[in-house]
């Protein structure tokens, strides 16, 4: 079933581009990048940020997540996550 948070997985891969300039999946062809897509593990964002703070990157595993069940269920609980993620970070380089 397609819903909403097929959108939030797209915004995770958005987040993962900005973040890395670099696409979480890629593939030789269509069919590989599909298959990637739902079979294969993005590579660790830490890869490319390792400065990245635990909460972005769980914010972008969340959204990444192979089943629908394991990614945000709305935006405002993302969007909620997103923040305190904010406030944590802000505090830190207070």
């Amino acid at each position: 079933m397609v819903d909403g948070r097929a959108d939030l997985f797209s915004l995770g891969v958005t987040l993962y581009q900005m973040l890395t300039a670099e696409l979480p999946f890629n593939g030789e062809t269509m069919a590989n990048l599909i298959y990637n897509i739902a079979n294969e593990k993005h590579p660790d964002i830490r890869r490319f940020r390792p400065e990245l703070p635990a909460c972005m990157v769980t914010i972008i595993n969340k959204s990444l997540g192979k089943e629908a069940e394991q990614r945000y269920q709305s935006g405002k609980q993302m969007a909620a996550t997103m923040k305190r993620c904010h406030e944590q970070v802000k505090d830190i380089s207070a």
